[in-house]
């Protein structure tokens, strides 16, 4: 049994719950967002890995309504504030973004932006 099919839905799922906080207002601290945003990361390796091209179309068009929504819930930075161990320079589009509504931990976290 391949469990990647399986593994993208899982992520797909996470990755709509991640997108679908932020829009309410994600009030964890920075560190949980960055952890949360690497969902985004495994899903977009996944997409590579998939031998399946239906199963990869159909969870692709999902995704991408999802990112459409994220795009909307949020604003573009030059510098992404994430803590990320990574050269900030090879992060992808979705690291470059912070939420449009900022309450709890994160709001105090990137106050200063």
């Amino acid at each position: 049994m391949n469990t990647e099919p399986e593994e993208l839905h899982v992520l797909t799922n996470k990755w709509m719950k991640f997108v679908q906080t932020v829009e309410h207002g994600y009030a964890f601290t920075i560190y949980d967002y960055e952890n949360d945003l690497s969902i985004r990361d495994h899903l977009q390796r996944m997409f590579v890995e998939v031998d399946s091209d239906s199963v990869s179309a159909l969870i692709q068009q999902r995704v991408e309504v999802l990112d459409d929504v994220y795009r909307r819930v949020t604003t573009f930075v030059e510098v992404p504030p994430w803590k990320h161990s990574r050269d900030k320079s090879d992060l992808s589009w979705w690291w470059h973004r912070i939420p449009n509504k900022l309450v709890g931990d994160l709001a105090e976290d990137l106050k200063d932006l």
